[in-house]
């Protein structure tokens, strides 16, 4: 039988993990405000990712919140609807909290800068003859949407940020040969390619910030 003293320190222990949970779950939001002026290390960039790892973070440590939230609730008030109507709640709060705003695509660029500067001197990228959907390997997969780049006959490499059902895609592209303007980007042609740092363009982004990616 638990007593009282153990059922106050087992509520206070999964407040403290609840709390923990939901800071994880607004990392990528906090990560974001904190390499909002370019100072963040890499670790804490990372964290602000729109997928891969960072992603599970955040969604994982969302689903602990829910749960330890409403078990808190529970436990004080002693009503299971409480609890249930707390979970809904949080569920409410927990979606929204673990997603990432769009910051633009030059703040974009920089959030990634260390994973895509890798992707072209990969060995697999860097001796590759032109091809499509070229898979990178897992340490910088999430550098694209779907972990796979363009090569094409210039050298230049095009790591898609978003594609369309069947075709059309828009991303970054390293161009060390100069500006990809009308380059085919998975059946669309890259058009007014913004450059964002040397040897680098963003084509087919979304220049402003907005809500989502």
């Amino acid at each position: 039988m638990t007593t009282a003293g153990g059922g106050d320190r087992l509520t206070i222990a999964a407040a403290v993990v609840g709390a923990a949970a939901w800071a994880a779950t607004l990392s990528g939001r906090l990560a974001m405000a904190v390499a909002a002026d370019g100072s963040a290390p890499t670790p804490v960039v990372w964290l602000a990712w729109p997928r891969g790892d960072a992603r599970l973070l955040r969604w994982y440590a969302g689903a602990a919140a829910v749960v330890l939230t409403a078990i808190v609730v529970a436990r004080i008030a002693r009503r299971r609807w409480a609890a249930v109507a707390t979970a809904i709640v949080a569920v409410a709060l927990v979606i929204p909290a673990s997603s990432v705003p769009y910051p633009g695509a030059a703040a974009t660029f920089d959030l990634m800068r260390a994973s895509l500067a890798a992707v072209p001197i990969d060995p697999a990228v860097e001796s590759a003859a032109p091809e499509r959907h070229l898979s990178l390997p897992d340490n910088l997969s999430a550098a694209s949407v779907d972990g796979t780049v363009d090569v094409d006959t210039t050298g230049s490499v095009f790591v898609p940020q978003w594609t369309a059902l069947i075709d059309d895609a828009g991303g970054f592209w390293f161009a060390p040969a100069g500006s990809p303007q009308g380059r085919d980007m998975r059946g669309m042609s890259c058009a007014d390619p913004i450059r964002v740092a040397a040897q680098w363009w963003a084509c087919g982004m979304q220049i402003e910030p907005g809500p989502h990616w």
